[in-house]
């Protein structure tokens, strides 16, 4: 089923130290523009000027030029001075991103739709499964921002907000592992019931997981306060009551931190506050395949994604 009359596309890819796992990101991105889902792409790549494998990525992505072809390629470096959290400065590269599809459309270049892509040498790397991406693109018209499964499992806890486990795992009183396996204790069977319950969609406050599609006219709306991400906390965003169930639960208090959050929670929980009014899912399908352990690059995951 042909789709491409009615949708297009902008990937952001926010690289550092990325060689080993562009060329998977590189193929999977040929498959969605084979895949006759969008009618136009863009890949918008941030990159950093102090990234010790600039020069060998970008080699690299010469060197998939045909296989991407005619898809436009734009290099953007990150707007912003390097900040001393790092998920502030990821955020910043994502800001980069966004700015620089607003200046398209005042251009007049727009997209119906846009994606983060992570290009880690874990997130993206398995084969795309593009009729699960066409599956959901049928729905657009009932979600704002979309992730998804993954067949290796669902490694990005940080970014995830859903009722009642709406704060972050990292900021409360107690060692953080233990909150997230908690979380995790929660999480797991709830989305394996809902996926036995014949469910094909599961609302969160936040959610990412490597790769996420966006409704331009949401998330690039004119409306204020404008969409961008923060490391920042903001839990006059929360439910009422949300965050003292949380507590009730882990049976730990939340400590009194108001930053080094997640880069994805403070834009999604901004995003589903008026006027935005997003509405947020997690498609419960795998979009990536799992690779074999001959197939995988050399890993590196941080313990709270695995």
């Amino acid at each position: 089923m042909s789709m491409s009359s009615k949708f297009s596309l902008c990937v952001g890819l926010c690289i550092y130290n990325s060689q080993d796992g562009l060329p998977y990101v590189f193929s999977n991105l040929h498959k969605i523009k084979s895949s006759d889902i969008f009618n136009s792409m863009r890949i918008i790549i941030v990159y950093e000027d102090y990234d010790p494998s600039i020069s060998a990525t970008h080699q690299l992505i010469n060197s998939f030029s045909n296989m991407i072809h005619p898809i436009s390629v734009e290099f953007v470096k990150n707007r912003y001075d390097r900040h001393r959290v790092r998920q502030m400065h990821i955020g910043n590269a994502r800001n980069t991103f966004l700015e620089r599809m607003r200046e398209l459309r005042s251009s007049g270049t727009e997209f119906s739709h846009f994606a983060f892509m992570d290009t880690n040498n874990y997130a993206c790397i398995g084969d795309m499964n593009t009729e699960v991406l066409r599956e959901a693109m049928v729905r657009s018209e009932e979600w704002d921002s979309l992730s998804f499964l993954r067949e290796a499992g669902y490694y990005d806890m940080w970014a995830l907000s859903y009722d009642p486990f709406i704060h972050s795992f990292f900021h409360f009183r107690e060692y953080w592992n233990n909150t997230l396996n908690k979380v995790r204790a929660h999480f797991e069977p709830t989305i394996e019931r809902a996926v036995q319950n014949g469910e094909t969609m599961f609302p969160v406050f936040s959610a990412y997981n490597g790769f996420a599609i966006y409704n331009t006219s949401v998330y690039l709306s004119d409306a204020l306060p404008t969409l961008r991400y923060s490391h920042e906390i903001r839990r006059d965003y929360y439910p009422e009551g949300m965050l003292k169930r949380q507590e009730a639960i882990l049976e730990c208090s939340v400590d009194d931190r108001v930053d080094d959050d997640c880069e994805h929670r403070y834009f999604h929980m901004a995003s589903i506050q008026m006027p935005h009014n997003a509405r947020i899912f997690i498609y419960l399908k795998s979009l990536f395949k799992k690779m074999s352990d001959l197939e995988r690059p050399s890993q590196f995951c941080p313990r709270y994604l695995v």
